[in-house]
């Protein structure tokens, strides 16, 4: 009696085998490590340097900024600048810091000496890097003990290659050109927002992901993330930390999906502060992988149809961070305008 269990089991075994993804997808992960923490699948970069106090830095390729805190510019000792800006009638001011080269080289990757923004500043001796420093006061609560000190946005992941292996929590920069194409069926295009010149008007990466019989347009976002309300965190999972990656949709996606399916996780007032409901979205498709569960938070739809969309190459219903891609090892090729998903063995 137990023999028919046990072949029943292996057939459904050789079966889920059979459908993972080919082993071509399965390629060795990184060249150059980054020194990185996963706090609940978002990467916080860990910045060191010989004389200095180390710092995290957290990443986000759905954000502009290169910046830091002001407690971390005081604690680094470093001098600052005050920049005006102006823009038509408008006009104002912002202060930034000043990154010696020494010290830059010691992140891994350094920040670009040159960034498109046009922050950079030549000394007598040496080249130095410009970042912003935040007005807003200390840095965000996040987990009890552990704090951040800035952030590294699209200036810093642009016109590199980068493998974030998320089951394994490590990150890889892999250099600045673009990764050969072995197999072109691994890999999904980006979308870039582009001039009528064909250059690169910003990096933010546009990806489509099939949900529900529907390709979809997102940004791909590794800064997404939110912090759960108590009721929520015992119901979303309350073995993983309380502020922790996320993926957003527009309000009127959010409604449809749960006119639909019913059946689908809602979380209301789920998101502290704010309130913002969260879903459950049993699986989505990105390049042929299927990913799930994965949480979205509800977003307002001028987040994204007016106000992101019109960073993108195209419209926007969102965006895909750590909730979605911590299944799989994501490389981010920007040169190549491309992404793949790789399985992790």
């Amino acid at each position: 009696m137990l023999i028919i269990p046990l072949k029943l089991t292996l057939v459904a075994l050789l079966r889920i085998l059979s459908t993972t993804p080919d082993a071509a997808c399965s390629a060795p992960i990184g060249r150059r490590p980054v020194p990185a923490d996963f706090v609940g699948d978002r990467v916080f970069v860990r910045w060191t340097a010989p004389g200095f106090p180390s710092l995290r830095l957290y990443t986000d390729t759905g954000g502009g900024l290169l910046s830091l805190f002001p407690e971390a510019v005081q604690r680094l000792s470093l001098p600052t600048d005050t920049l005006t800006w102006t823009n038509g009638a408008d006009h104002g001011t912002y202060m930034m810091a000043r990154i010696s080269s020494a010290l830059n080289e010691s992140l891994v990757p350094p920040i670009p000496s040159a960034l498109s923004a046009g922050f950079r500043m030549k000394s007598k001796d040496s080249t130095t890097v410009l970042l912003a420093v935040e007005a807003d006061g200390p840095p965000p609560e996040d987990e009890s003990g552990y704090e951040w000190d800035g952030r590294l946005g699209t200036a810093w992941f642009a016109d590199r290659v980068w493998t974030i292996d998320y089951p394994n929590r490590r990150i890889y920069f892999d250099g600045t050109k673009s990764v050969a194409p072995t197999d072109p069926s691994c890999w999904v295009p980006l979308g870039f927002k582009t001039d009528s010149t064909g250059h690169r008007t910003n990096s933010f990466p546009r990806i489509t992901a099939r949900i529900d019989g529907e390709e979809i347009q997102f940004l791909v976002d590794t800064g997404a993330r939110i912090e759960l309300t108590d009721s929520a965190w015992r119901i979303v999972g309350s073995n993983e930390p309380r502020h922790r990656a996320t993926s957003f949709i527009t309000t009127q996606r959010f409604e449809q999906w749960h006119k639909k399916h019913p059946e689908w996780l809602v979380v209301p007032n789920a998101e502290k502060p704010g309130g913002a409901a969260m879903m459950r979205v049993p699986t989505i498709e990105v390049g042929g992988q299927h990913l799930g569960p994965v949480w979205f938070t509800d977003r307002p739809d001028r987040n994204f149809h007016d106000f992101m969309s019109q960073y993108m190459d195209q419209p926007i219903e969102g965006a895909l961070g750590g909730s979605a891609w911590r299944y799989v090892t994501l490389v981010l090729d920007y040169p190549g305008a491309k992404a793949s998903l790789l399985t992790t063995p």
